[in-house]
């Protein structure tokens, strides 16, 4: 999720931006060049489960991210409750996609399971007396959460590349459901999002319980419920679970758990599927976000020098570390090989050189840093030699480029190398001998 922050920073340069509209910009072709939109993600698919737990036939519904089909990475995955709920799943796909390609979180695999013959039955733990004589199919749960994790998740991990991270998320009984994992079912997610928990179940008894169990949870865990306004009896039990929670992890030395939650003031039981989700998936990928680094937080790009550049560009460095501690590229599926801060995030240095030279240098300079032998870093040095006039230093670093290119078989890096040698000799006063 690389391309988002090079167009924001992009978007600031906003004057050069506008010279490669123009055709005017003395920039190598490469740095005004626009990517293609991206294709529409696949059609949704459909599987349907003859369960012998549940003993009916249950369907999901799969989304894939837009790379699916191209790629051959893996994907975590989103086990989205009601999936029945169709406007609430076009919308929960709909702001993933949205999300990922801002950075935000990686792409995801959604994973919908349908209701079955019994929501409540499938979606409520034990219940007491009173909740018996209201609902006296309530209380199949464990069978139904045994139905997602010995049934469902092997149908969607042998048909998808998945990778081991694991969302669930879930609305009013639900969410409730969500609770329950949170506390009892360590094993089924890494993150679970609780959107308007139906907690007054049982005449609130269960939060006590299951509050404890959370806090005392030994594996990872980041959970995130909310509540709105204007559905009073989810209101009030939810904001009691949230004090509890709140207070019994602060009394804890060690994070193992980490809890969020969010009031929304005008919402109904029936809006806060729409927002809940989107900020949960935030707060659960808050660490592996880039979607804001130090350079968004720059007050004028135009006017830092290269000093603070390379501030922000450490900061960007150590943000990613962070990424990689909390969420490492194995269990999100990305490439493990390489740990340091990707290429693309430099790929605005020449542009950066036509406003700001010494900056653009040192961004330049700190790529090839850490990367000494990659074609990609010594074209970037070199197009921002060009910029800067020096040409010879230029066509120097542009074919160790392209050599680096040729011996690791990069065909892309060679033919962007290639590229920009052409644009460096048919510029004026480019030829080879020229300082």
């Amino acid at each position: 999720m690389i391309v988002p922050l090079r167009r924001r920073l992009v978007n600031r340069l906003g004057r050069a931006v506008a010279a490669c509209a123009l055709g005017t910009a003395a920039l190598p072709r490469a740095v005004c060049a626009t990517t293609a939109p991206a294709a529409p993600p696949p059609s949704w698919r459909e599987h349907t489960i003859a369960s012998a737990l549940l003993k009916e036939d249950r369907r999901l519904l799969v989304a894939l991210p837009a790379g699916y089909a191209t790629d051959r990475r893996s994907y975590p995955v989103l086990w989205l409750l009601d999936a029945d709920d169709r406007e609430q799943f076009d919308a929960a796909v709909a702001n993933i996609a949205f999300l990922a390609a801002r950075g935000a979180i990686p792409p995801l695999i959604v994973a919908g399971v349908a209701n079955g013959s019994d929501r409540t039955r499938d979606l409520t733990p034990a219940p007491d007396a009173t909740m018996r004589a209201i609902n006296p199919t309530a209380g199949d749960m464990d069978r139904f959460l045994d139905f997602i994790e010995h049934e469902a998740k092997p149908v969607v991990a042998t048909a998808y590349r998945t990778a081991p991270y694991t969302v669930l998320a879930g609305h009013s009984f639900g969410g409730l459901t969500g609770m329950y994992v949170a506390g009892r079912r360590p094993t089924m997610a890494q993150a679970v999002i609780a959107m308007s928990p139906s907690l007054w179940f049982n005449n609130r008894a269960l939060i006590g319980p299951w509050s404890a169990a959370i806090a005392s949870r030994r594996t990872p865990l980041r959970l995130f419920s909310t509540r709105g306004g204007n559905e009073p009896l989810i209101d009030g039990s939810a904001g009691r679970i949230e004090r509890r929670l709140d207070s019994l992890l602060a009394r804890r030395s060690r994070a193992t758990v980490h809890f969020g939650h969010r009031r929304y003031p005008d919402d109904p039981h029936s809006l806060t599927p729409l927002q809940s989700l989107t900020d949960g998936l935030r707060f659960v990928f808050a660490s592996y976000s880039m979607a804001v680094t130090d350079i968004d937080r720059l007050p004028d790009p135009y006017q830092a020098d290269s000093t603070q550049w390379v501030r922000v560009m450490r900061g960007v460095e150590q943000q990613w570390a962070r990424r990689q501690r909390d969420f490492p590229a194995a269990a999100v599926g990305e490439d493990t090989t390489d740990r340091a801060l990707p290429e693309s995030y430099f790929e605005v240095a020449p542009l950066l050189a036509t406003i700001n030279a010494g900056a653009g240098l040192a961004m330049a300079r700190r790529a090839v840093a850490l990367r000494p032998r990659s074609a990609t870093a010594l074209r970037l040095l070199g197009q921002v030699h060009a910029v800067r006039g020096d040409t010879l230093l230029a066509r120097t670093r542009l074919t160790e480029a392209l050599a680096h290119a040729r011996a690791s078989g990069d065909s892309a890096a060679v033919t962007a190398a290639e590229g920009a040698l052409r644009t460096l000799s048919s510029a004026p006063g480019g030829g080879p001998g020229r300082p």
